[in-house]
């Protein structure tokens, strides 16, 4: 919860849904270390950083959604019945997904600057601090706009970011186990996602559309 007795009353939602693919036809196990093996970590990470903080000024609340990968229903879920305690609002959603391999410098965002109608403050924000984690350019996650849980997120009528290491060659594959995770870019991401929910502090928030 918020310590500021308004700004309290504003959450920051922060989003990683567990579940993958399960068994394939063959018997082999998807264990699914990136997908999303390293989301849900990173915001362990994030939960244990801002317990060890001590609260913020808005509120912050950490979901962890399934049925993603069935089509996103865990975050529809939620939002056709959202609820928060004591009055409160979700003012944006940070959505982390995939972000444990790849190029050590290689982080995806969307929705970026091409997709204007819905490029927001938060994006931008992410923008502005991404090199301080590593990431000297955020590249676009776009075509991937529709395919996990800030999708629902949106349809709140508030900004989404999702943040996003591309896929790759053990994609949806028994293959994505975890002795492949580059585990100092999970921690970078999720630093990346502490900074922004850190500068979400502030009196006033342009969030809005750029």
């Amino acid at each position: 919860p918020g310590s500021d007795p308004v700004l309290g009353k504003e959450t920051i939602l922060i989003s990683a849904h567990y579940d993958h693919i399960g068994v394939s036809s063959d018997g082999r196990v998807n264990n699914g270390a990136d997908d999303n093996g390293s989301g849900t970590s990173g915001l362990l990470a994030i939960a244990e950083a801002l317990s060890a903080h001590g609260p913020l000024r808005r509120s912050v609340m950490l979901i962890w959604v399934s049925g993603e990968e069935k089509g996103l229903w865990g975050s529809k879920a939620w939002c056709d019945d959202a609820y928060l305690p004591d009055d409160r609002k979700p003012i944006c959603d940070i959505n982390i997904d995939m972000i444990g391999r790849n190029a050590p410098d290689l982080l995806l965002v969307t929705p970026t600057a091409k997709r204007a109608k819905d490029y927001n403050g938060l994006v931008a924000m992410a923008e502005s601090l991404s090199a301080l984690e590593g990431f000297p350019v955020l590249g676009s996650a776009d075509e991937y706009y529709t395919r996990s849980d800030h999708a629902n997120f949106a349809k709140l009528g508030i900004p989404v970011m999702f943040l996003f290491s591309d896929v790759h060659e053990d994609y949806h594959k028994p293959t994505d186990d975890a002795d492949k995770i580059d585990f100092d870019k999970v921690r970078r991401v999720s630093r990346l996602v502490l900074r922004i929910v850190d500068g979400l502090q502030a009196d006033t928030l342009d969030l809005g559309k750029r």
